[in-house]
């Protein structure tokens, strides 16, 4: 059986190609700034249909490129991983997308787990929003009822945050910091939200620090089980290599 690559190399990597995908979407929608919310509202009506095609596209184009290990069967890829560090990383890249085919299982927990980030991230980011008192909803376009205000709200931060997200994963800053930025401040500074340049950016900022803080918790405790890595349970008596020898004089 291959081995599992690590989940951490390869959720990035669909990060960003949804990423990419989607302001490809913009650019091509958008050829002013009130053009935004059509350019959403186009991607929410079409998604559906747009998933199905990309879906289908990837899965031939994986199957045909990712069917065998090519690092494992080729003798100059083999070369190429062990001389070479371009290699070394194109084989774990290469194996991460490997090993989505022979552990489907794998990749659906996976793809659960990051929309189910990506849903807290996003209603953490609506949490500070109100904190912040951002408002997207204007007073006289929704009831005056708290609950239906609040669904609302939480509906524009579920529309645009995937956009500022994917945005993000562009590696042009560390962590996306300027990029997120930018894109929050123009994303929810379109007339239809009117929220102010400065709120918007304080709103990106606060969920900077939240993202690096749980970062360096995790960190910490990565480096602890470095440090101090967890001995396995005692399985009975261990078998040297001096017993191991003795067996095999007798059995001969």
């Amino acid at each position: 059986m291959p081995p599992v690559p690590e989940r951490r190399h390869w959720i990035g990597l669909l990060q960003l190609a949804l990423g990419i995908g989607l302001i490809s979407v913009l650019i091509v929608r958008m050829d002013n700034r009130q053009d935004v919310l059509t350019a959403l509202s186009t991607i929410t009506q079409r998604w559906y249909t747009a998933a199905a095609a990309i879906l289908c596209f990837l899965g031939c184009l994986l199957t045909a490129a990712f069917r065998r290990n090519v690092f494992e069967h080729f003798a100059f890829f083999r070369r190429l991983e062990e001389k070479t560090e371009l290699g070394a990383m194109l084989s774990q890249i290469y194996r991460a997308f490997h090993g989505c085919l022979t552990h489907p299982g794998l990749l659906t927990r996976t793809l659960l787990l990051s929309l189910i980030n990506h849903l807290f991230f996003i209603v953490a980011a609506f949490l500070l929003g109100a904190g912040l008192q951002i408002q997207t909803i204007a007073p006289d376009d929704t009831p005056h009822i708290a609950p239906i205000r609040r669904i609302a709200e939480l509906g524009t931060y579920l529309t645009v945050f995937p956009v500022i997200n994917g945005i993000a994963t562009i590696p042009a800053t560390p962590g996306g910091l300027g990029t997120r930025d930018a894109a929050t401040k123009f994303l929810l500074g379109v007339p239809e939200f009117g929220v102010q340049p400065s709120r918007a950016v304080t709103l990106s900022l606060l969920l900077y620090v939240i993202t690096l803080f749980w970062s360096l918790v995790v960190g910490i405790v990565y480096a602890i089980g470095i440090i101090y890595p967890a001995t396995p349970p005692s399985c009975g008596s261990t078998i040297t290599n001096e017993t191991l020898q003795n067996i095999r004089e007798r059995s001969s």
